[in-house]
């Protein structure tokens, strides 16, 4: 509600709007093409896991637990762009390994989706370490792509921005839940509320939400209770999916029950597969994965948000799992 429509915007990221505006001038006006398009991306995502994976064998076995998701089948059928914006994270992923600039690209277009997905940032920086000369490729790549949004931003804006102007609200937002009313600060919370321009409801957005943060952990046991909240957002069902894939009241309780079961049970195979993975060489693309997953998990401990922000996440989780489903073989 804080998009200042109809005028120009730079409250979220473009990605959505660009790629269902594509799709709406080449195919017409359809929300069934864009459902179309997640089917499309979900399968991408499996064959990316396939080629990621350490064996046939856990490719075929990270394949299945992808397409068997709940939350994955429930997001394939909304007007939604989880789906692609999880294929972009993959991507960048899997070509760190071909030609570090694409997968920047690639790192870029999932900020446009997702701003959250800076984190890949830090995954490449963790994946090329030393490598100076392809830690600034995959520099490079982003910036090139990520700069003309910015730019286009700082015309119609006045403001140098990024993705998107509407982050620190979201932080602020998230945040907030965890202060009672009765303790947030009037002359912290004002400005944020009464901020006239995206630009300015923003950079307030980013005050109050780290002055939040800051009262939360004042108290070690709401502070402890906060780390309980991102724990549950990072592993628990995707209750947004489930409750928007489905009108019918009563199907929705029983694929809710059933993506909490299948949770229960993916999570032990994800240790396991972790447990296992310490003796296998790994490649840059898998490196890269469980970067992104650990920066990821660390994100959503410290800003407890919503539980499908953690939907990029579940590919490492699925890689991981078919790992464990793998016949022991014996490595030298």
């Amino acid at each position: 509600e804080n998009a200042f429509i109809p005028q120009t915007t730079s409250w979220r990221a473009p990605g959505p709007a660009f790629l269902g505006a594509s799709l709406y001038r080449v195919l017409g006006r359809r929300p069934s093409y864009f459902v179309l398009w997640n089917l499309i991306a979900s399968l991408f995502i499996g064959w990316l896991l396939f080629k990621l994976a350490e064996s046939p064998a856990a490719g075929i076995a990270a394949t299945a637990i992808w397409l068997m998701l709940p939350s994955g089948i429930a997001a394939a059928s909304l007007f939604g762009s989880e789906l692609v914006h999880t294929a972009l994270v993959l991507a960048t992923a899997w070509s760190f390994d071909r030609d570090e600039r694409l997968s920047g690209a690639f790192a870029a277009l999932a900020c446009l989706f997702r701003p959250m997905t800076f984190v890949l940032l830090g995954a490449g920086a963790f994946t090329a370490g030393l490598r100076l000369r392809r830690l600034r490729a995959f520099a490079l790549g982003f910036l090139i792509t990520a700069i003309p949004w910015a730019v286009r931003n700082r015309i119609t804006s006045g403001v140098w921005i990024p993705f998107a102007a509407s982050g620190g609200d979201v932080l602020a937002r998230h945040t907030a839940t965890l202060v009672p009313f009765e303790e947030r600060d009037p002359s912290i919370y004002t400005p944020w509320r009464e901020a006239a321009t995206e630009s300015d409801k923003g950079s307030q957005g980013l005050r109050v939400g780290f002055w939040n943060l800051r009262k939360v952990w004042e108290s070690p046991v709401r502070g402890f209770s906060a780390l309980g909240i991102g724990l549950h957002d990072a592993f628990s069902t995707d209750r947004q999916m489930v409750f928007w894939s489905d009108k019918n009241e009563i199907r929705r309780e029983r694929v809710g029950l059933l993506a909490t079961a299948f949770y229960a049970a993916l999570w032990p195979l994800v240790a396991w597969g972790a447990w296992r993975r310490r003796i296998l060489p790994a490649s840059d693309g898998v490196r890269f994965l469980a970067a992104h997953f650990l920066l990821s998990f660390l994100l959503l401990l410290l800003v407890p948000s919503v539980d499908r922000y953690h939907f990029s996440m579940l590919p490492f989780a699925a890689l991981t799992a078919g790992l464990a489903l793998e016949r022991p073989r014996r490595y030298p």
